[in-house]
């Protein structure tokens, strides 16, 4: 990474670098020329089996009445190639990361802008230096990340070594005035999460409008994929004559998709919230049918680190009742999330977070402006 200063600031540029790079990205090329041959052969034979079941004539090779195996067969095809369509499209993202990608971080007093090219692919963002809540140089994908103030995360800087992203950080921290001080922070929704009202006054932490769009479009895809299923089915049912099996499938491939629409649709509120009032906290959970609370009533809030026996460490948001204890959240790596939650629930709770062990706060301490 290079760090440049000239008349409008500071630029920090990044690119792939390292020993092993030609060998990743050969090794990736060659395994997606076998991919894209696996892709278009598996992509006609799903043509082919489409055309088969939608043509109201006998399916050959099939006896009248079972077109059940035709179906299932369909089914499971198409599940494979939504797999390997996926672990094509991450292959080849990380493949032109490594041969043709660059960052590009302009900073200066009034905030930053973030560009990155992607192959042929290009994207610019711009943060204001009122938006920045904090900075964590080890988060997700090995990235300098931005948090900000509507609890959304900025990737910044990828293409740097640990030591790199620890001293960029450090210069934006100075540059915005973001201090070791968690006084602020409390103020300040978490990443990933999203602050809304509720009832009586409180306030409901829910998950971000990201998460939950992810969830509901998840749930959705599955319902339209079991409703497809369940469609041919009767389609070819009709068409052949069918008989019980065959019909009690396509009934139970009807319910399920009508349950996983059911489930995309409460997934809009996400699958827990939290209603945060002055000495107690209500856990809101939306299942299938029932909507269920869980109340945690003058409540004990602590962030406790754990190793496995893999040396993996993790970073866990605890809260505790008399009777009742449950886990908010969990962070790898880095405690900073899981304070930075923490904190903001126990302003608001009017209690103290209590820290496990008693020196963790140093280490991740979010930022204060």
């Amino acid at each position: 990474m290079r760090l440049e200063k000239d008349a409008n600031g500071w630029t920090a540029r990044a690119r792939p670098t390292g020993r092993w790079r030609p060998v990743s990205a050969g090794l990736l090329g060659v395994w997606l020329v076998g991919w894209t041959l696996a892709e278009l052969f598996g992509l006609f034979a799903l043509g082919v089996m489409v055309h088969d079941l939608v043509l109201p004539v006998p399916l050959v090779g099939v006896a009248r009445g079972h077109p059940l195996s035709s179906v299932l067969t369909l089914l499971v095809t198409v599940a494979w190639a939504l797999l390997w369509t996926a672990a094509g499209v991450s292959s080849w993202r990380a493949f032109l990361w490594i041969v043709s990608s660059e960052e590009r971080l302009a900073f200066n007093r009034e905030g930053l802008t973030r560009w990155w090219r992607l192959g042929p692919w290009r994207s610019e963002r711009q943060v204001g230096r009122d938006e920045l809540v904090d900075l964590e140089p080890e988060g997700p994908s090995g990235a300098l990340v931005a948090s900000l103030t509507s609890g959304e995360q900025v990737e910044l800087v990828r293409n740097a070594s640990v030591e790199e992203r620890r001293a960029l950080a450090d210069r934006l921290r100075e540059l915005f005035r973001l201090a070791a001080d968690p006084g602020d922070i409390a103020n300040i929704t978490p990443a990933g999460w999203e602050l809304a009202g509720g009832p009586e006054g409180a306030a409901v932490l829910r998950p971000s409008r990201r998460a939950r769009s992810r969830a509901t479009w998840g749930w959705g895809s599955a319902a339209l994929y079991l409703g497809v299923g369940a469609v041919l089915l009767a389609w070819r049912l009709l068409a052949d004559g069918g008989d019980r099996t065959g019909t009690l499938i396509a009934w139970g491939l009807g319910t399920l998709a009508v349950l996983a629409g059911v489930k995309a649709s409460r997934g809009r509120h996400g699958r827990e919230q939290w209603w945060v009032q002055q000495g107690a906290l209500v856990r809101i959970t939306h299942g299938l049918f029932h909507t269920g609370h869980t109340r945690y009533a003058l409540p004990k809030l602590s962030v406790e680190r754990t190793v496995d026996s893999d040396g993996a460490v993790d970073f866990t948001l605890w809260v505790r009742a008399a009777n009742e204890h449950r886990r908010v959240q969990t962070a790898s790596g880095s405690p900073r999330a899981s304070l930075h939650l923490g904190l903001w629930l126990a302003r608001r709770l009017g209690v103290t977070l209590q820290l496990v062990p008693p020196d963790l706060g140093p280490e991740g301490m979010p930022a204060k402006r």
